[in-house]
């Protein structure tokens, strides 16, 4: 093991008193390869991390400057209409990019070893409920529906916190694609909170439910539906926050009569078993 061979062992042939301090010691080497391994594996994903990062900066970057460039040098030979897109173009590059910095990081935050999230009782219905009513307020071009049949006693343990992002990453997306109405229902199955979050968009191309949630297959922007562009990393944070609850995502297309109506996405968190 002093040679670096984390696989080492001894070969127990005795079961006396230096049988089991060897049987001690594998043990020991055992839990320290472990450890070894989850490290190395922890630096693999921050090495990539940074890698996707820089390449996924570039492009926002390219664009701001080739349009500032633009603004400065022809600002007085482009017509008023042009100048308008341009600037539009700004503001949605600016608006990517912080959002990238933002996921990115959180991303990064939910990679740590050492990342602990708080446990707590979460009352998912009354979190989706909010978001919903907020945003019938807000999203007028939009018809949002919310239906439960959830008890109130179905609670979630874990992070406040990254359980509302999570819900808001789902709510954001189905808003992002949606062409008139998003229905948000949840139920209980069984042992688990059942939240499916329907748009009646397009659905997603067979590439989108391929790469949902996955880093690595992903490797250009889509501009959605408002103009603004996407990389699909809230698809990555989705997928951590809610296994880091034990929970899964899933993203499909709703079909019916042949024809897609539509994307689901179906979030299962588990409900505590701990009584008040």
């Amino acid at each position: 093991m002093e040679e670096g061979d984390l696989k080492a062992r001894f070969e127990i042939h005795r079961l006396d008193e230096f049988g089991e301090l060897m049987l001690d010691f594998n043990r020991m080497a055992e839990e320290i390869e472990k450890l070894v391994s989850r490290i190395h594996a922890t630096e693999r994903t921050r090495k990539q991390l940074l890698q996707e990062m820089g390449h996924d900066l570039r492009t926002p970057l390219t664009s701001l400057k080739t349009s500032f460039e633009t603004l400065q040098i022809h600002y007085n030979r482009i017509s008023e209409s042009e100048r308008n897109e341009l600037f539009n173009v700004l503001v949605r590059e600016i608006d990517y990019f912080k959002d990238l910095i933002e996921q990115l990081m959180t991303i990064a935050s939910l990679d740590e070893p050492h990342f602990k999230a708080s446990t707590e009782k979460i009352q998912v219905q009354d979190i989706l409920s909010q978001e919903v009513h907020y945003r019938q307020s807000n999203q007028n071009h939009l018809r949002w529906s919310f239906n439960s049949s959830a008890p109130d006693s179905a609670v979630v343990l874990g992070d406040s916190h990254l359980i509302l992002r999570l819900i808001r990453n789902g709510l954001d997306n189905a808003a992002r694609y949606a062409q008139a109405q998003v229905e948000i229902n949840i139920r209980q199955k069984e042992n688990d909170l059942i939240i499916e979050i329907n748009d009646d968009g397009s659905g997603a191309d067979a590439e989108s439910l391929k790469s949902f949630g996955q880093r690595r297959e992903f490797r250009g922007r889509k501009i959605t539906k408002d103009g603004h562009f996407s990389l699909g990393l809230g698809s990555v944070i989705m997928k951590a926050i809610a296994e880091l609850h034990n929970g899964s995502v899933a993203l499909e297309n709703i079909q019916a009569a042949e024809k897609t109506k539509g994307a689901r996405l179906t979030i299962r968190l588990p409900i505590s078993s701990q009584t008040t």
